[in-house]
């Protein structure tokens, strides 16, 4: 039976840190291991359905960025201001291998979820260098003016003026 990403979500936003923020915690300062991540609301998420540009704002994304800069935040090392009584089980806990192994096993799935509209939605033109930014910047900047009757040799934001 294969496991749905919705129970690895579940089994990796269930750690203590993760759990739902509760009355006293609705702005958390001291503690950069505590993040919230709405284990409530994630149950009721198709972490299947890919995200859409025109559902950015809802719950779903909401949810599914904060897991993911939850997992890609771990990557770095953060401590806190200054240490607090249980300091040390909250550094242990949030730098778990058994922590970091269950968001390997969410995060190309929540990638995929979050970003994957970006392969449709997005028109790359080709191979940019630095005269085709140039290029493309001159042209945009150009047309800005012209819209708003603006000349471009007085426009600090151009270049000399």
């Amino acid at each position: 039976m294969q496991i749905q990403i919705s129970d690895d979500v579940e089994s990796y936003a269930n750690n203590r840190l993760f759990t739902d923020a509760s009355e006293k915690e609705l702005l958390i300062v001291d503690n950069p291991y505590r993040r919230p991540t709405r284990t409530f609301d994630n149950a009721f998420i198709d972490y299947e359905k890919p995200l859409t540009p025109n559902n950015q704002a809802s719950n779903s994304a909401l949810s599914t960025h904060r897991l993911l800069l939850n997992i890609y935040e771990a990557d770095g090392v953060f401590l806190p201001k200054t240490e607090y009584s249980g300091f040390w089980q909250d550094f242990q806990d949030f730098y778990s291998d058994k922590l970091i192994g269950r968001a390997e096993t969410i995060r190309g799935r929540l990638e995929s979820k979050a970003f994957s509209f970006l392969n449709t939605d997005i028109d790359v033109s080709g191979p940019w260098t630095a005269k085709t930014a140039i290029e493309f910047f001159e042209e945009y900047l150009l047309d800005q003016h012209g819209k708003r009757g603006d000349r471009a040799d007085t426009d600090p934001a151009y270049g000399e003026t």
